[in-house]
């Protein structure tokens, strides 16, 4: 399970209390250094995409330079986006510990073997009746409703011609 980090022990003996505790295991790390460090690159690659924008506006030269500093900042803009997706990852690890637990029942319920009574059968099937009734009268109002426009359609437009038809065969 993963589990607010401030959440982890009191998750912890929730579980505990579900039944007996066979392995029990808790993992967090702790990732601040990586989050400072991967925050400095990231301030650092903001002010470079600033300097090139910038360079890119006072400065007009040949077609391939300009073309050269717009492909650079499209490699610092991709690099931006990839650790800004890598700080989200490592602010989700800090605030989330992973807890897996493998817990047995101490106690195990014994199924009883004994036979229906005729009542409880009786209430079961009508149950089941009650059951397929209500489905079957959904299935045909879905049908009608899927089906019935289209149906209504053609039948308007075959009446007439099949009406003409049967009043010359009966004559």
């Amino acid at each position: 399970m993963r589990v607010p980090a401030d959440q982890l022990e009191a998750a912890t003996t929730e579980v505990k209390t579900l039944g007996r505790v066979e392995l029990e295991s808790h993992t967090g790390e702790e990732v601040t250094q990586q989050y400072v460090d991967l925050q400095a690159r990231l301030t650092n690659a903001k002010n470079t995409e600033q300097r090139l924008t910038e360079l890119l506006r006072q400065r007009t030269g040949k077609l391939a330079d300009v073309l050269a500093v717009e492909k650079e900042i499209d490699d610092v803009r991709e690099k931006i986006e990839r650790m800004e997706a890598e700080r989200k990852r490592l602010g989700n690890r800090v605030d989330f510990g992973t807890l897996v637990v493998n817990v047995n029942e101490d106690y195990m319920a014994k199924i009883p073997v004994v036979p229906s009574a005729f009542v409880t059968r009786f209430q079961n099937a009508a149950a089941d009746g009650y059951q397929t009734l209500v489905e079957g009268l959904v299935g045909v109002i879905v049908f009608l409703l899927s089906y019935g426009p289209s149906v209504l359609i053609w039948a308007g437009l075959l009446f007439f011609p099949v009406r003409i038809a049967w009043r010359r065969l009966r004559r």
